[in-house]
């Protein structure tokens, strides 16, 4: 009851706990646990990503995009070899004080790549940090 209570308010993790109609469609990569840097830039502006999936992202913003507005993005992982760029439009779909979230637009086959090798390469700095443990 609690955790409905939670997502009907915005505040749940979309976690698997979650209710199906609360419940993310993709998995969340916390970038800044792996220590990448990660950054999106709209109308010629460099933003931090706070947090990503296949569906969309969430990054720091003072002067935030409006509500509902269709953006152009070109979204910057460094990973530890090499540096990924994938350009993708979406829609904001929540502003908050100091942050923004946007939902991508369909992936074209050629993005979806670049996320999943992007996804690679998280995977294999966690996997080297957990056998230096």
């Amino acid at each position: 009851m609690i955790h409905r209570l939670l997502n009907i308010f915005g505040f749940g993790d979309g976690s698997l706990n979650g209710t199906p109609e609360w419940r993310r469609r993709h998995v969340r990569h916390d970038i800044r646990k792996v220590g990448v840097e990660a950054e999106v830039e709209i109308n010629g502006r460099a933003y931090s990503i706070r947090d990503w999936s296949m569906g969309g992202l969430c990054f720091d913003a003072d002067a935030a995009p409006q509500l509902g507005q269709k953006v152009d993005m070109q979204i910057r992982f460094r990973l530890p070899h090499e540096t990924v760029t994938i350009r993708q439009s979406g829609r904001v779909v929540r502003a908050i004080k100091r942050g923004v979230a946007t939902e991508f637009a369909p992936l074209a086959p050629d993005m979806r790549r670049r996320f999943r090798k992007v996804i690679d390469g998280l995977q294999a700095i966690e996997f080297m940090e957990s056998q230096v443990a």
